[in-house]
């Protein structure tokens, strides 16, 4: 039997019940303002257009959980696992996902203005559409990430491992690229970056 996490209010705090079968739908609730979810277990868990500002959910398992359309500004996720969530069209403003696992999650067209994704697992994420203006993505993997038509205007992308990854159409105005790999990435022109693409795009 798991210790599994209810999410049940109680004094702006939020119980640990057991139980055999986890909660599975908790799509459009607010979440009390800072509440203390840290290394809860939220695996495929439906929170759909949650409000979750502010909340902190440091090293939980919110992997394949729905946070479509969520109100994440200012979140901490901190070391959590994210791997292949949903978090299509959310406002995560200035939360800090740094070193957690994002592989395979869906960020499209969501907005990440001021995010901290220091050291994150980014490696096929889907990024298209999404907002980075600002944001803090050094000593990243975006290995085969999609960036198709992102904002990423002023962020940066230092010593990031962005191999395979797909710029085309990107704004990346201001980028700080600085000894990130860009080898075999496709560029915001839709042309391959050759081998020793070391802090730029190197084409023919």
């Amino acid at each position: 039997m798991k210790n599994l996490l209810y999410l049940l209010p109680f004094f702006g705090m939020f119980s640990f019940l057991n139980a055999e079968s986890p909660l599975k739908e908790l799509n459009g609730i607010t979440i009390s303002p800072h509440a203390n979810l840290e290394s809860a277990w939220m695996m495929d868990l439906n929170l759909q257009g949650a409000n979750l500002s502010s909340a902190n959910l440091k090293r939980a398992n919110l992997s394949q959980a729905n946070l479509k359309n969520t109100l994440l500004t200012k979140t901490n996720f901190e070391g959590a696992n994210l791997e292949s969530a949903n978090l299509e069209n959310t406002n995560a403003k200035e939360a800090n996902f740094e070193d957690s696992i994002l592989s395979n999650a869906n960020f499209k067209n969501a907005d990440l203005q001021n995010a901290n994704l220091k050291g994150t697992n980014l490696g096929s994420a889907n990024l298209s559409g999404s907002s980075l203006k600002y944001a803090r993505v050094e000593r990243a993997s975006l290995k085969n990430a999609n960036l198709r038509d992102a904002d990423l205007s002023n962020a940066t992308l230092a010593l990031s491992y962005l191999v395979g990854a797909n710029f085309e159409g990107a704004n990346l105005k201001g980028v700080n690229l600085t000894s990130a790999n860009l080898q075999d990435a496709i560029w915001t022109n839709g042309k391959k970056c050759l081998n020793g693409s070391i802090g730029y795009c190197k084409q023919e």
